[in-house]
């Protein structure tokens, strides 16, 4: 992204501040996976990451495990 990296970008839509913006889950794909690097993206706002190189299978499985989540937080769900 030019101009703006990921935690930036969680950051910005997370501070819109509205109820859907507050829980749609962002996924982080990165190469910091260390301890400091994973509190920096959940510090942004990220619901959680994987690791690179990224596991096809792994990226699948989170994505219905988060999605299920946001489809609770959508008002008349």
């Amino acid at each position: 992204m030019p101009g703006m990296d990921g935690l930036t970008a969680t950051e910005q839509i997370r501070a819109l501040g509205d109820e859907i913006r507050r829980k749609v889950p962002m996924i982080a794909l990165t190469a910091h996976v260390g301890h400091p690097g994973r509190q920096k993206m959940l510090d942004a706002g990220m619901t959680d990451f994987l690791p690179k190189p990224i596991d096809p299978a792994q990226l699948y499985a989170m994505i219905e495990q988060h999605a299920d989540r946001a489809e609770l937080a959508q008002p008349n769900a």
